[in-house]
């Protein structure tokens, strides 16, 4: 049987330095029936257009989009996949790699579970740090999580091209969390899982998030957050209480009112879940409870084993 065709959609700017191994990743894959489109934004300032033109050359497989003017990472992905005709859009970033299986392990998932439309793997960083991020497998876990935190590993993810051609799903080009945010549209149309094995590799270099970016993830947090709650829920989050809901954890610095304020939302949030079953009562209280512990320690634990509780009341403790 034909394989289906599958586009890996790659963003560029001053990627150089470690392009060769992404597509070198690419070429070794076992999976044979892709094309890689790689989106080289206008102000690259190095041989990035350059490498992917000469590797294009080698393999009709690999296409090469210019940008004109400055697109932005979330516009440059939306380019890509405009330009695809595969059943699958694929990422991957231009420092990162996909172990040589990734492809096709993702696909034959896919051609077995027809309601799955986002699938993921877990990644091994490495570079600057060593570890792995594995999140949840099954789509009630993962869109549990997905109510409070970007626990996906974007440049890993395969996804039906058809959410985009036939759904008019797109990457929001004036979010700073563009991922985040077309996941929490994605998790109530489609089921969203992944993979329990490290198909993917992710580069952290020296450069660390800039304190201006950071400030505006944290300020965008509380509306991806208060968008899923309000149309999954009901909830309105109140303005003074957004800190609750930023990427930060808000409590390492002790603060009483606002913790009966996340207490609060938390026996809201559970409530209205029995009422809506949006997710497993079980499993909305383990991410609930790791919440708690998120916004107390800045520790992201959400993939944890799911523990069992008697009771709602039961989860306000720190680990």
């Amino acid at each position: 049987m034909e394989e289906e065709k599958v586009s890996i959609v790659m963003p560029t700017y001053n990627a150089a330095a470690r392009l060769i191994f992404a597509i070198d990743s690419v070429l070794a894959q076992t999976y044979s029936n892709w094309e890689l489109i790689i989106v080289n934004e206008a102000t690259t300032c190095d041989e990035t257009a350059e490498i992917a033109i000469s590797y294009r050359k080698k393999d009709s497989r690999i296409k090469l989009i210019q940008n004109k003017k400055k697109e932005g990472l979330a516009e440059s992905l939306n380019i890509g996949i405009q330009n695809a005709d595969g059943k699958y859009i694929a990422r991957l970033d231009a420092d990162d790699l996909a172990h040589k299986e990734r492809i096709e392990k993702q696909v034959k998932y896919l051609e077995e579970n027809d309601d799955v439309g986002v699938l993921g793997t877990w990644q091994h960083h490495f570079g600057k740090s060593d570890w792995v991020h594995a999140p949840a497998r099954k789509y009630d876990k993962c869109r549990a999580i997905l109510l409070f935190d970007c626990n996906m590993c974007h440049s890993t993810v395969m996804m039906r091209r058809k959410l985009f051609s036939e759904q008019g799903f797109s990457y929001d080009k004036n979010s700073s969390i563009e991922d985040f945010k077309l996941w929490t549209e994605l998790m109530r149309v489609t089921k969203i899982e992944n993979l329990p094995e490290i198909l993917g590799e992710y580069y952290e270099g020296e450069s660390n998030i800039s304190n201006e970016k950071l400030h505006t993830i944290n300020a965008e947090y509380p509306l991806i957050v208060g968008e899923s709650l309000r149309s999954i829920f009901g909830i309105e989050i109140k303005d003074e209480d957004r800190k609750l809901f930023e990427f930060k954890a808000s409590l390492i610095t002790p603060d009483y009112n606002l913790e009966d304020k996340l207490k609060t939302y938390c026996y809201e949030i559970y409530a209205r879940n029995k009422e809506v079953k949006f997710s497993n009562n079980a499993v909305m209280m383990h991410v609930l409870h790791y919440w708690w512990v998120r916004e107390h320690t800045g520790d992201i634990l959400f993939n944890n084993k799911i523990e069992t509780y008697d009771s709602i009341d039961d989860i306000f403790f720190i680990d």
